[in-house]
C-alpha cells in the first residue's frame, strides 16, 4: 500500500511477465507461474512494445482495475545473466 496523497491509501502492484495481449489503451501481462493481469496503459507507454515482450509493469490497484504508473521492458531486478 502507499499513500494517494489525500489521506488515504491505494494498493500498488508489480509483475513482470510475457505481453500476451496489446493495444494502445491496455496491455495485458502473464506471469511465468500463470497469472494474468490486464492494466489500463497511456499511448506513450504502449510505444515499442510488442506482443511476446517481457516487461515489469508497476501499477495502483483499485477493484478489479490496474492502472499501470510505469512499464519496463525486461526483468527489473533480475540478476544478471550468467556466462556460461
Amino acid at each position: 500500500m502507499a499513500s494517494d496523497g489525500n489521506g488515504g491509501y491505494v494498493t500498488k502492484i508489480m509483475q513482470t511477465g510475457e505481453v500476451t495481449e496489446l493495444s494502445a489503451t491496455s496491455l495485458t501481462a502473464k506471469s511465468d507461474d500463470g497469472f494474468s493481469k490486464t492494466y489500463t496503459i497511456t499511448s506513450e507507454q504502449a510505444t515499442g512494445l510488442a506482443t511476446g515482450d517481457t516487461v515489469t509493469v508497476v501499477a495502483t490497484e483499485s477493484g478489479s482495475s490496474a492502472t499501470a504508473t510505469s512499464v519496463t521492458e525486461g526483468e527489473t531486478g533480475a540478476p544478471p545473466a550468467q556466462p556460461g
